[in-house]
C-alpha cells in the first residue's frame, strides 16, 4: 500500500503520547512533577501575594484594567466584547463592520451596572441603550439594526461602537500594521522588553492570498530588521496555515515545495536580519505538518549559522512533553539551540468539538484546566534543564504557574 504520507522525520514518540489516554499522561506527569525542584508552599504563598496586590489595585486602575475586571472572560458579554474587539480594527470595509457590529451586539448588559468605576458603569448603560434601541420583539437585534445601519445615522453607530472597541483591542493588538506596532513597542522595548509579533492572519483560502500573507511577513520581517536588536530583540512569529490554500496532510508534497520554499525565504530574511522566527501554533491536526517544515528548516545548511529558529508548544495538548523531547533531539541532531515558546493553547472549544463531530471517543487536548497547567510546568522544566538546546520564553496569565517558572529558573 502507498505511503500518502511520506514524513521524512520521525514521530513515533509523539504519535504515542497522541493517542495515550488521559489517565494515563496525567500520571506520567505526576511523575515528572516529582523532580521539579519546587517547594510548593513557598511558591503558592508568592503567587498568592502577587495576586492580592493585583486586585488591591483594581479600585484605582485605568478605565480598561477596571473595563477588563468587570466584563470578565468567564461571562458570554466579556467574550462578546473581547471578540469584537479583537475583530474590529482587522476589517477593512463598512459593511463588513456593520454586520459584525450587528452580529456581536446582541445582549444584555443592565446586570453589569455594578462596577465601582464610574466610566465602567457609563460604558455599560450606553451598551445596554444600544442593544435595547435595536431589539426586535423576540429580542434579536437583527431588524432594527439592519435599518439603522441603513440610515444616514448609521456612521454614529458604527463610529461610536468603533471608538469603544478600539480602546479594548489596543490593550490586545499591537497596532494594525508592523509600522504601528512597532512604534507603540518601542517604549516597552527601551525599558528592556521584547516581543514576537504576530500579524493576527487568517488561514489562507486561495493562493492569492497565500501569497498575500507571505508578503505580509516579509515586509514585517524588513521593518523589524530596521530595529535590530539580535536574535533576544523583537522577532516574527509565522503562520504556516496562512503560507498555503491547503494546509493538510493530503497535501504533502505540494505543502513541502510551495510552503517550504516560502519559508525558506522567509527564514533566510530572518537570519540575514539576525532576528528570531517562530512557527506558530495552530490546531492539533496540523502538529505533524508543522515539525516535519520545522525539521526541514533546522537541517537546511543554508541556515546552519542562524540560531533564531523557534517553535510555540502548546501544553494543553497531549504530546506537549514528546514535542519538547523530539525538539531536544532535533537541537542535538543538529547543533543548534531552538526557541520554544510555551503556550498554554488558544484552539480548546475547536478541538473538543471537532472530536465530538467525528464521533472520537477521546481528544488530543487534556479536557481540565488542572491537567493543562500540570503539563505546562513539566514542560517549563524540560526546557530549563537544557537551556544549552533551547531559547526558552513562557506565556501565561497564571500567577502560581509564573511563580513556579521563577523558581525553576
Amino acid at each position: 500500500m502507498t505511503n500518502i504520507l511520506p514524513f521524512t522525520h520521525d514521530f513515533k514518540n509523539v504519535r504515542a503520547h497522541h493517542a495515550q489516554p488521559q489517565t494515563q499522561c496525567v500520571q506520567d506527569l505526576l511523575k515528572e512533577a516529582q523532580n521539579l525542584g519546587v517547594e510548593f508552599k513557598t511558591t503558592q504563598e508568592r503567587a498568592n501575594q502577587w495576586v492580592d496586590v493585583l486586585r488591591k489595585s483594581a479600585k484605582n486602575a485605568p478605565f480598561i484594567e477596571a473595563f477588563m475586571q468587570h466584563y470578565s472572560l468567564s461571562t458570554h458579554e466579556g467574550l462578546m466584547l473581547m471578540s469584537l474587539a479583537e475583530a474590529l480594527l482587522r476589517v477593512p470595509d463598512t459593511t463588513t463592520i456593520d454586520l459584525l457590529i450587528q452580529d456581536k451586539l446582541d445582549n444584555h448588559f443592565a446586570s453589569f451596572l455594578k462596577s465601582s468605576s464610574t466610566l465602567v458603569n457609563l460604558s455599560t448603560f450606553a451598551l445596554n441603550v444600544v442593544a435595547k434601541t435595536f431589539q426586535t420583539h423576540d429580542g434579536t437585534l437583527t431588524s432594527k439594526l439592519k435599518r439603522a445601519l441603513s440610515t444616514p445615522r448609521d456612521p454614529l453607530v458604527r463610529r461610536g461602537v468603533f471608538w469603544a472597541m478600539k480602546l479594548l483591542s489596543n490593550k490586545f493588538v499591537m497596532g494594525h500594521s508592523i509600522d504601528v506596532a512597532l512604534k507603540r513597542s518601542k517604549k516597552d522595548m527601551d525599558q528592556g522588553y521584547t516581543h514576537s509579533f504576530d500579524m493576527l492572519g487568517e488561514a489562507a483560502l486561495t493562493e492569492e492570498d497565500a501569497e498575500h500573507y507571505f508578503k505580509t511577513y516579509l515586509k514585517a520581517i524588513h521593518e523589524i530588521a530596521k530595529h535590530n536588536q539580535g536574535l533576544r530583540g523583537p522577532g516574527i512569529s509565522i503562520k504556516l496555515s496562512a503560507l498555503h490554500p491547503r494546509y493538510t496532510v493530503l497535501h504533502l508534497h505540494d505543502i513541502k515545495e510551495r510552503l517550504g520554499q516560502r519559508l525558506v525565504h522567509l527564514a533566510k530574511e530572518a537570519a540575514k536580519a539576525n532576528i528570531a522566527l517562530i512557527i506558530d501554533a495552530e490546531e492539533s491536526e496540523h502538529l505533524e505538518l508543522s515539525l516535519e517544515l520545522m525539521g526541514d528548516l533546522a537541517k537546511n545548511p543554508q541556515l546552519k549559522t542562524w540560531q533564531g529558529l523557534g517553535l510555540a508548544v502548546q501544553a494543553y495538548q497531549k504530546r506537549a512533553t514528546a514535542v519538547i523531547d523530539w525538539l531536544m533531539n532535533l537541537a542535538k541532531e543538529n547543533n543548534r539551540r531552538i526557541g520554544v515558546r510555551l503556550v498554554k493553547g488558544a484552539y480548546w472549544d475547536t478541538e473538543i468539538k471537532l472530536c465530538q463531530e467525528r464521533g472520537l471517543d477521546d481528544y488530543p487536548v487534556f479536557t481540565r484546566k488542572s491537567f493543562t497547567d500540570l503539563s505546562y510546568v513539566v514542560c517549563a522544566s524540560k526546557l530549563l534543564k537544557n537551556i544549552d538546546l533551547f531559547y526558552p520564553a513562557f506565556a501565561t496569565h497564571n500567577a502560581m504557574t509564573v511563580s513556579m517558572i521563577m523558581t525553576m529558573a
